[in-house]
């Protein structure tokens, strides 16, 4: 079924970021409410689905990550935004642009790599029971909006956005059935906010993130971390349930998609240059289904 335009599609109720007041480099949360409201695009084919973000639908998809194992991390990444401890880890980043594709904006399929050219690392550990992902993106232009430091409007910034199923239960998610989480960061605000509502903070605890930008020959490097647990149930009115025991040889949902605006006009009216999906997911910030799965791999003997 396709959707009708919509001119403005508002969720306060259904989509409820969750984001620290101020901004340093790195964070543990202390967390306050705050809604999303977009316009400006045609909706998904799925836009009658409490949550559906405008513009998304009916996209080519990647072809699926050549490696879809998370692997362990004996050594853990300081979260700084200083990605020298993957490289160091890895002889390349396991994501590449060939992994991703653009489902809404200005371009949609593939992102040519001298507009926006996008990586990410990706490891867990056993004894911290956490997931941990570096994103690093070259962009031709900036794109933030008019209050790039508010985390009400996040979404409205290049940013880097992570989504976790823990438990790979699937479905749709939302404040009253948070089985799983999506978390956006943006070298504006690099503390990244939670997209599940709760009441008291407690859910950002042990969640770290850390973003950097700079600027190199035709464009920005934006660099991104971010490390967090895995929730099988998130409430708005209760806060975080259960948190899933991450386990060697488990298969979790996954996803990760790089947000481009061109100019701060685009960026306030949500306007995306372009929207980066692993896989060319479809409204994954709501939809478990839609996320890729990716295996936990094995410690080191």
């Amino acid at each position: 079924m396709r959707c009708r335009p919509l001119t403005v599609l508002s969720i306060p109720m259904v989509l409820v970021f969750i984001a620290c007041a101020d901004k340093d480099p790195v964070s543990s949360y202390d967390l306050a409410p705050a809604a999303r409201t977009l316009s400006g695009a045609p909706v998904a084919a799925s836009c009658d689905v409490p949550g559906c973000r405008p513009g998304f639908g009916n996209i080519t998809r990647a072809a699926p990550p050549s490696d879809q194992t998370i692997p362990h991390l004996d050594v853990l990444p300081t979260i700084d935004g200083n990605l020298s401890d993957w490289t160091r880890m890895f002889s390349q980043a396991q994501l590449q642009q060939r992994d991703f594709v653009s489902t809404v904006g200005d371009i949609t399929g593939d992102v040519p790599k001298d507009d926006q050219r996008v990586e990410a690392w990706l490891g867990w550990n056993e004894e911290t029971n956490m997931i941990y992902v570096a994103g690093r993106v070259f962009d031709n232009a900036r794109g933030f909006n008019s209050a790039p430091d508010d985390a009400f409007t996040i979404f409205r910034n290049d940013d880097m956005e992570v989504y976790i199923d823990g438990d790979n239960s699937g479905g749709l998610y939302s404040v009253d059935d948070g089985h799983a989480q999506e978390y956006v960061m943006s070298t504006s605000f690099p503390r990244a906010v939670l997209l599940i509502a709760e009441t008291d903070g407690s859910g950002g605890v042990g969640v770290s993130s850390a973003a950097r930008s700079r600027d190199v020959a035709g464009g920005v490097e934006y660099t991104y971390e971010i490390s967090f647990p895995a929730w099988n149930n998130y409430s708005f009115e209760t806060g975080p349930g259960e948190r899933q025991v991450l386990q060697a040889g488990d298969v979790i949902g996954f996803g990760v998609v790089f947000a481009d605006y061109d100019s701060q006009d685009a960026a306030d009216a949500s306007a995306y240059h372009a929207f980066n999906a692993l896989n060319g997911m479809v409204n994954g910030f709501f939809d478990a289904d839609a996320m890729p799965d990716f295996e936990l791999g094995a410690p080191k003997e």
